[in-house]
């Protein structure tokens, strides 16, 4: 079998639009060692004018890095929130979401309950909520904050936007 070659890419954001920027693997030599928050100059990567902050990136797995973890390698961390971690939306219980609709309207139209206790939306939607377990942790792969070889996405904010537009390379297409 042969092996696919890596591409290393920069997603690099200019205001609202975001750029794909592929690196040659020269490029991302003199990539490697930077930190996330650092502020690299844009003739590293062939773009002069440019100012970067390092804001991630991912490996070749598709672990995220993250700022906290002062590492070159992935490790294991036990999350709460964050990046890497995907916790559920706000889920009803089945039946009060009406409940609560009708308090809502009733509220909106002055309605004075027989307790006459005082109901705001927070309080409803405490009443709503599904309980999530206090204090949810799970043991995650996350990637250090400094940029290694096993890095091949590298996300890039721009500071100072030279007068050459960056040029953008569309994702290649799979082969199945």
């Amino acid at each position: 079998m042969s092996e696919k070659e890596i591409v290393y890419t920069a997603n690099i954001s200019v205001g609202p639009k975001t750029y794909r920027y592929v690196l040659t693997p020269e490029q991302h030599k003199a990539l490697i060692g930077r930190k996330i928050g650092e502020i690299i100059d844009g003739s590293i990567i062939g773009l002069d004018g440019y100012k970067f902050q390092i804001t991630g990136g991912s490996d070749i797995t598709g672990t995220p890095m993250v700022r906290y973890v002062d590492a070159q390698t992935t490790v294991y961390k036990v999350l709460h929130y964050g990046v890497g971690m995907r916790l559920k939306k706000i889920r009803y219980r089945k039946g009060k979401k009406r409940k609560i609709m009708a308090i809502k309207k009733r509220i909106e139209q002055g309605i004075v309950f027989k307790n006459k206790r005082k109901l705001t939306i927070e309080k409803i939607k405490r009443y709503a909520r599904k309980r999530i377990r206090k204090g949810f942790r799970k043991k995650k792969r996350v990637h250090g904050n400094t940029i290694s070889e096993r890095i091949v996405q590298i996300n890039m904010k721009a500071i100072e936007v030279g007068k050459k537009e960056i040029p953008h390379t569309p994702a290649p297409k799979e082969s199945k």
